[in-house]
């Protein structure tokens, strides 16, 4: 996999070997940046469950001005930590090994966009998106890009924009309600 668009297309990405790490296709990629291609200029970015990082560095070469990668293995955040590096991209990142619900419980930091890909086993997104609307962790006119298995329907405090299959990957687009 590679960095798609920007100053560090064509970048190589390393990305972790466990089986538990699904990375994000090309396919599915390239459709998620031409729907925020306008949304990234100056964005403030969060990348949970973020693997190889993939997704916030995308948004980096592309013009966001910095993103936040959480995934709780330290291994994996060495992985994103050289990605970063070999991107030229590492003073726009932030990268910790936390828990994504931890960490959503205790940030006070107020994103413009929000890639939400957990594992497909066992996520709660619906909790997820709970705790980003309860705690105003998703600015006003944001998106939450959430990676999933299967379709998901309108939660309490969001509206679906977009929702498209490729595949066994749904990747539904969420506003502020």
């Amino acid at each position: 996999m590679r960095i798609i668009a920007g100053s560090a297309r064509g970048t190589k990405l390393k990305f972790p070997s466990e089986e538990t790490t699904r990375p994000t296709t090309a396919r599915v990629k390239e459709s998620m940046f031409s729907i925020l291609h306008f949304s990234l200029p100056g964005a403030r970015v969060l990348d949970l469950y973020a693997g190889s990082g993939q997704l916030g560095l995308e948004a980096l070469s592309r013009g966001a001005e910095s993103a936040t990668f959480i995934d709780k293995k330290a291994d994996v955040c060495e992985i994103i930590k050289g990605n970063a590096q070999k991107c030229k991209l590492f003073e726009q990142c932030t990268i910790a090994a936390l828990d994504a619900k931890e960490y959503l419980k205790t940030t006070k930091v107020q994103y413009d966009i929000i890639f939400l890909d957990p594992p497909y086993e066992g996520s709660n997104i619906r909790s997820l998106l709970d705790i980003i609307a309860r705690r105003e962790i998703i600015s006003l006119d944001g998106i939450v890009i959430v990676e999933s298995n299967s379709p998901s329907g309108e939660y309490e405090n969001f509206i679906v924009q977009k929702s498209v299959k490729y595949s066994g990957t749904y990747v539904t687009l969420f506003r502020l309600n």
